[in-house]
């Protein structure tokens, strides 16, 4: 948490499916996100483009993005942080955790797949 609350945005540009924990992490710390679009990651289904992150898909999209975050006032990215907050209250532990385990077994298969094991 002090290394988030020492921060105005996070950004992910990962293919790696574990780096969803960390966007859960950053926004319940009320970072607002900003990652590539992956439909098929967990990261991706909790972002509300616009609320609590933005989705990028091209590199314009991503300056675009970064810039107006960055432009925010005190004030701004004070009451952003509050919302982006908000945005997990709806969310239970149950889901947060299935999430992580589907999270962590995606990653299994996607080293076994490396390693050469099935």
């Amino acid at each position: 948490p002090e290394i988030y609350s020492a921060c105005d945005v996070y950004v992910c540009s990962s293919d790696d499916s574990l780096m969803s924990m960390s966007v859960s992490e950053a926004v319940a710390c009320g970072l607002p996100v900003l990652i590539r679009e992956d439909k098929e990651k967990y990261s991706y289904s909790m972002i509300q483009n616009g609320v609590n992150g933005f989705v990028y898909i091209t590199q314009v999209d991503f300056t675009d993005r970064l810039k107006k975050l960055s432009s925010m006032t005190t004030t701004q990215k004070h009451i952003l942080k509050n919302v982006v907050r908000r945005t997990l209250n709806g969310i239970s532990t149950e889901t947060m955790a299935k999430n992580m385990l589907s999270a962590y077994s995606q990653a299994i298969k996607i080293h076994n797949k490396k390693v050469g094991n099935s």
